[in-house]
């Protein structure tokens, strides 16, 4: 049986409805899709969000340097973290402290020894075969820092070495005894020592060595390290200042192998030197930096290289702190290509490399690796401790990204099948 006229006229009208209630379905899924735009899933920031960040103020100061190839040595010359270490005092001779155990040897060269003859030194001391010699042992310094010489009294002695001790015990017998001759050794050290802890074989408190020594005769003192130089940092904690280097540059630069004094702490930390690799590569890891130098291509073809659908490479990105002497250097080097230019750029001077211990700066360097010097750059240019190197996302994949949303939104509207 034929349908109606009336039956027709519905069935167009409700088809009609439906197709205008899809097409604003489809609408508001589209505006819907739009305002999540900036809320696609992503690695980190792209490269245009990073040129803009370092312009605002009200974010962390950092400084953003697009590489160019006369930069790469002056990054190459950066220095050592054990730069800006502490200056070497020279050789510290042991001091006498509270609870020190000291030895004194009084000798009167006359054969009356007024000394050896009383009865409280006899007791106390060994005399020698002709009684001039008299050798009292175990005495300890008190908390005051003081010990008891019979005829010569209380003695401060804290602070002195044994023979600045000796010198002034013998002039507090000066007036008792006929030119007494006096000598003090240290027969047990509390105050005059350095500890050495962490990565050695024998950790604990020495005693400081009278003719002084270095952190690296401490170190072995203390058994040597457990663990490869280049994972091992050596930490000095003086006068509550902490100062740290590695120990592969502690044994290649043997100005930092500085004197230790008493009361040093010196420990061995095992900390392998790591940097990171984040964004649009094959694998997002923390690794360890060898022995050898590592250029910068090498650590990304280390991590799997960049991902082609992905990754922007014109904008390839190492996160570092670099010390301001570096970014002088590259100021300097810009005003002079800027006055080679023709124009207006004073030239500033070369400062000394790694003076001053002012704050390292944090830098992003950007480098296009999608050209040949880029390449080449990427060659020379050496990751250091710490670095991060981050391949942002192409704006090209976030794009696909988006397009593949709203199809995927707008599928169903598309795919329902409309009424006859």
């Amino acid at each position: 049986m034929a349908p109606s006229t009336g039956m027709l006229a519905t069935a167009s009208g409700r088809g009609a409805r439906i197709a205008r209630m899809s097409k604003q379905l489809i609408a508001t899924a589209v505006l819907l899709v739009l305002g999540a735009c900036q809320s696609l899933p992503i690695d980190g920031p792209l490269a245009s969000d990073v040129r803009d960040e370092v312009r605002q103020p009200q974010r962390l100061p950092f400084r953003l340097i697009e590489l160019r190839p006369d930069m790469v040595p002056i990054l190459d010359e950066r220095g050592t973290q054990a730069d800006g270490f502490i200056v070497d005092l020279g050789p510290s001779r042991p001091r006498i402290g509270p609870g020190d155990g000291l030895v004194v040897t009084i000798v009167e060269p006359s054969r009356a020894s007024l000394f050896s003859a009383m009865p409280t030194t006899k007791s106390l001391a060994d005399s020698g075969p002709d009684g001039g010699t008299v050798t009292l042992s175990n005495i300890t310094v008190d908390p005051e820092g003081r010990i008891s010489i019979p005829l010569a009294g209380r003695i401060s002695v804290t602070g002195l070495t044994p023979a600045e001790a000796a010198d002034r015990i013998r002039g507090a017998l000066a007036g008792q005894m006929i030119n007494p001759q006096v000598t003090v050794r240290s027969d047990r050290t509390v105050a005059s020592t350095i500890t050495v802890a962490g990565a050695v074989r024998s950790p604990g408190t020495l005693p400081l060595l009278a003719g002084g020594e270095t952190l690296l005769q401490a170190i072995a003192r203390a058994g040597a390290p457990t663990e490869a130089p280049e994972n091992v940092v050596v930490q000095l904690t003086r006068f509550g200042n902490v100062h740290r280097m590695r120990m592969q540059t502690l044994l290649e630069r043997p100005e930092f192998n500085i004197h230790v004094r008493a009361g040093d702490d010196v420990t061995l930390l095992v900390e392998g030197r790591k940097y990171l690799v984040l964004g649009a590569t094959e694998k997002v890891e923390e690794r360890t930096l060898g022995l050898t130098n590592l250029p910068l291509a090498a650590a990304l073809a280390e991590s799997g290289g960049l991902i082609d659908s992905r990754a922007d490479a014109r904008s390839v990105m190492l996160f570092r702190y670099e010390p301001p002497s570096v970014l002088h250097r590259i100021e300097a080097v810009d005003a002079r290509l800027a006055r080679a230019r023709g124009e207006d750029a004073p030239i500033k001077p070369d400062p000394q490399p790694h003076a001053g211990d002012e704050a390292p700066v944090p830098v992003v360097f950007m480098i296009n690796m999608r050209s040949a010097t880029g390449l080449f750059m990427a060659q020379q240019l050496q990751v250091h401790e710490d670095d991060m190197i981050y391949a942002p996302n192409s704006t090209y994949a976030q794009w696909q990204k988006f397009l593949d949303l709203v199809r995927l939104t707008i599928n169903p509207f598309t795919t329902r099948g409309m009424p006859s």
